[in-house]
């Protein structure tokens, strides 16, 4: 699948001037050509059953096109080449020149936030069980039947065996076609069979047989397989006693964030291998990664792949304390955005509702509804602002966090754009400077206020400020 970034603007602004700017991290990912079943007929039948499995994954009816409008795009532009700064930042000003009545009012909002600020958890979910999951949700949402094809069709593809024998089963197409697509799109682990080159061999409507094919040979299979799991170890082994589920998806979420890079051309792009050992894949890699994960944690989840903003794309979900998150580690990766080192948290644990722009491709199950807020990372940290009260405990709990843990950039996430205007205003009246002066008082660490940036997404509503 491509990655392509489609709008990002970035436009920075100087905490005195309050310029504006927009700053969109979306990461549009393309199916690559997708593996398929080919199909070989007996003869006799005379039954032509070429397109098997092939036509949802048709990459001639999934075409790259850009999401954002061209009368957009061309406004974006206007905007940021109109307001991109091209002097040195100014230090930042004081709180000093304000009245008396909204000297009064800054200080009876502020004050008692800040003094607040020390605590930002909430209370957290159960520990992870680490009992591995063997079978992915796909799996269950088959038939008994389709279940039967899928065993069948895993062990071959497990001993790497020629054949997937289903002669005298009765099975049709369309069960097979279901048991294929759980197994490929949805089991993290066994991705190293081609689909594109195996083939079936039907007679009178049932399948007897699928020829096997696989993109390595055993020894290389092994190898590759061992390596994934040293990774995995890896990153088990900063797991500790008093981490719960919440934290363990958080880990899994950043290491895969940090380790892997985007990249198209990967060889191994979409396998869990890509993202974890090579640490270069796509969003299908990046997605099986942190589903081996969290099956080896025992952390119920899964895979999710269908449109994202109009074009293809495989995401995640996970289910904590009985309710469901989506999460996207493509787009919370930015490393090919010039912000090296850094995580963003937009797309974890969020709502269906906050994913409105994505929609299962055809041939999927129907995957859960996630309606969980509880767990989302804004919560969580107490960097969400819905108000004028919430926008500068948020503001300072960011770069509280941001400063202990001798990070460069800092993020919260805003209500709508009346609240980015006020967070704007702060600069006008020097309540940025108050809050960073209490924030280095807090921490004990000094912040150069000359070299404070400002970043805004038009499409997230999220800041991120970079120290």
């Amino acid at each position: 699948m491509n990655k392509r970034l489609y709008a990002i603007v970035c436009v920075l602004f100087v905490l005195i001037f309050a310029l504006g700017g927009c700053y969109s991290d979306n990461y549009q990912d393309k199916p690559e050509t997708t593996e398929f079943l080919s199909e070989q007929t007996y003869t006799s039948e005379k039954v032509s059953e070429s397109g098997m499995l092939s036509e949802p994954f048709d990459t001639t009816t999934i075409t790259e096109e850009t999401t954002v409008s061209e009368i957009a795009q061309t406004e974006i532009t206007t905007e940021s080449t109109a307001t991109m700064p091209s002097v040195v930042l100014s230090t930042l000003v004081p709180e000093t020149t304000t009245t008396e009545t909204e000297t009064t009012t800054v200080e009876t909002t502020a004050v008692s936030p800040i003094t607040e600020k020390t605590t930002t958890s909430v209370s957290l979910s159960k520990k992870p069980s680490l009992n591995e999951i063997t079978r992915s949700y796909a799996y269950n949402t088959l038939s008994e039947k389709e279940k039967q094809v899928y065993d069948i069709f895993e062990g071959a593809a497990v001993s790497l065996s020629n054949r997937a024998e289903f002669k005298g089963m009765n099975i049709t197409k369309e069960e097979l076609q279901n048991a294929v697509y759980a197994f490929d799109l949805y089991e993290p682990v066994y991705s190293y069979v081609s689909l594109k080159d195996c083939v079936v061999h039907s007679r009178g409507g049932y399948i007897d047989y699928v020829e096997m094919a696989y993109y390595y040979d055993k020894s290389t299979h092994q190898k590759m397989t061992e390596a994934t799991e040293r990774a995995a170890q890896d990153i088990f082994a900063k797991i500790t006693p008093d981490m719960s589920e919440y934290d363990v998806v958080k880990l899994f979420h950043d290491e895969i964030v940090k380790k892997c890079v985007y990249d198209e051309s990967a060889q191994n792009r979409s396998f869990a291998y890509g993202a974890l050992v090579d640490g270069r894949a796509t969003c299908s890699g990046y997605s099986k990664a942190f589903s081996y994960l969290c099956n080896k944690a025992g952390i119920e989840n899964t895979c999710a792949f269908g449109n994202a903003g109009g074009e293809g794309h495989m995401w995640n979900m996970v289910r904590l304390d009985g309710e469901w998150y989506e999460l996207d580690t493509t787009w919370d990766d930015t490393s090919s955005d010039g912000f090296e080192n850094f995580i963003y948290y937009g797309y974890f644990l969020v709502t269906t509702a906050d994913m409105s722009d994505r929609q299962l491709f055809d041939y999927n199950y129907d995957k859960p509804v996630a309606t969980g807020i509880k767990y989302n990372y804004y919560n969580m940290t107490k960097t969400y602002a819905e108000d004028e009260k919430t926008l500068e405990e948020a503001t300072y709990n960011c770069l509280r966090d941001t400063i202990l843990k001798n990070e460069k950039y800092a993020q919260f996430k805003y209500k709508d754009r009346n609240i980015l205007a006020k967070f704007k205003e702060y600069a006008e009246t020097g309540r940025m400077f108050r809050i960073l002066s209490e924030v280095e008082k807090d921490t004990r660490h000094s912040v150069n206020k000359n070299e404070v940036y400002f970043y805004t997404s038009n499409n997230d509503t999220i800041v991120i400020i970079s120290l």
